[in-house]
């Protein structure tokens, strides 16, 4: 379940959205003013494991904090340093129905990306991996080498 914060600009709402489209099986939430116990009980009942939750400042995605479910407890929250998305570079955004593994040097999104990926044996639309620059993560989601999103984290 991919979700934002209460009242989230569009930039945020748009970030959240292109992001579910590349993770096979997730789903967006138009959070509005849902509490977030609200998200976590209807993301159980959809036995949905994790709940990743964007926070934004001054309209653009700031944080992002990963909720795992089965132990009612954040288990990652890491600040959002740098972003590119399709609709940065005036494409549209990419349906992926099979994404797979690439390397994944950082730690900190390995539970969740492993749970809606496959390994890289079978036929991919995009590859998703994450690389370690200067102590910061990055995220990649690529499609026949070409970029489709990254992401730069450093810890909240």
């Amino acid at each position: 379940m991919i979700t934002t914060s209460r009242d989230a600009g569009p930039r945020i709402r748009s970030v959240s959205k292109q992001l579910a489209s590349l993770m096979p099986g997730s789903l967006y939430l138009n959070r509005g003013r849902t509490s977030i116990s609200e998200v976590i009980s209807l993301s159980s009942a959809l036995d949905v494991p994790y709940v990743l939750l964007f926070h934004g400042r001054n309209g653009n995605p700031a944080q992002l904090r990963v909720l795992d479910l089965k132990d009612g407890k954040e288990v990652e929250c890491m600040a959002i340093v740098g972003l590119s998305v399709p609709t940065d570079r005036g494409s549209r955004p990419s349906r992926v129905n099979k994404l797979c593994l690439g390397k994944l040097q950082c730690a900190s999104l390995r539970s969740v990306l492993t749970y809606v990926s496959n390994s890289l044996s079978e036929k991919c639309d995009a590859i998703v991996s994450t690389e370690i620059k200067g102590g910061q993560c990055k995220l990649i989601f690529e499609e026949k080498n070409k970029p489709l999103l990254w992401m730069v984290f450093s810890d909240c």
